[in-house]
C-alpha cells in the first residue's frame, strides 16, 4: 500500500522542500494510475505541487536516481532530526558554482531545511543562483 493511498482533502502535510501545506486535491482511487500524480498540495506560500501516492513531487522524474519521498503526513515527521541551523559564513558565487558541479552543495529550502541541491527542484536552485542569494547555500556537511 502506498503512503498516501488513504489521503483526504484538507489533510495537513509537511514537505521537506516547501514546509507546511494542506492537500487541496485528491484523485479518486479508481482513476489513479501507478506512478502518476494523485494529489495536489497547497503550501503556506500559495505554491501548488502535485505528488504521487508515494509522496514523489512533480519535479522528479523516473529517469533520475534522486527520486525520493519529500512529502509526509504532518504527524509522521520528526523535525528535531533535521538540520535547520544557520550558516556561519557565506560562500562566494564562484565557490557555490564549483561545489554545485561536484554535487557537494546544500541549499536552504523554503521549509528552512538544509538539503542537497541534487535533491531539490532544479528551477528553485537556478532561481536562487540567478538572484545571487549566496546566504542560502553551504558546503555539504
Amino acid at each position: 500500500m502506498a503512503y498516501f493511498s488513504k489521503i483526504k482533502l484538507n489533510e495537513e502535510v509537511f514537505s521537506l522542500i516547501y514546509g507546511k501545506g494542506k492537500v487541496s486535491f485528491v484523485l479518486k482511487k479508481e482513476l489513479r494510475i501507478a506512478g502518476f500524480y494523485a494529489l495536489e498540495v497547497t503550501f503556506e506560500s500559495n505554491k501548488k505541487i502535485n505528488y504521487t501516492v508515494q509522496g514523489y513531487p512533480n519535479w522528479c522524474s523516473k529517469s533520475h536516481t534522486n527520486d525520493v519521498q519529500t512529502l509526509f503526513c504532518k504527524h509522521d515527521i520528526d523535525v528535531n532530526e533535521i538540520h535547520f541551523e544557520p550558516i556561519e559564513e557565506c560562500l562566494d558565487f564562484y565557490k557555490i558554482k564549483k561545489l554545485l558541479k561536484k554535487d557537494k552543495l546544500e541549499m536552504r529550502c523554503p521549509s528552512g531545511i538544509w538539503r542537497a541541491t541534487e535533491l531539490c527542484p532544479k528551477n528553485l536552485v537556478q532561481e536562487l543562483l540567478t538572484e545571487k542569494n549566496t546566504h542560502l547555500f553551504r558546503k555539504k556537511i
